[in-house]
């Protein structure tokens, strides 16, 4: 199977990127690295009040269907 079409993890296909355009420059992989760390940090901080909302709904709908089966 060609390498083109072997399956590899994310971060193995980003450094073998880096490697080749940039000459495995570890300046430029640690600022890259940085701000990848960084904009998925800011993503999950936009998704997790989301998120908690949804899952507190969910419980609270949960209890709810519960509390009336019950009683």
């Amino acid at each position: 199977m060609p390498e083109s079409c072997s399956i590899k993890s994310t971060k193995t296909q980003i450094n073998d990127a880096i490697n080749k355009y940039y000459g495995g420059n570890k300046i430029f992989k640690d600022n890259l690295e940085k701000h990848a760390v960084n904009a998925s940090l800011g993503i999950m901080s936009k998704v997790k009040p989301l998120a908690l909302y949804f899952f507190s709904e969910l419980y609270f709908i949960f209890i709810k269907v519960i509390h009336t089966n019950t009683t």
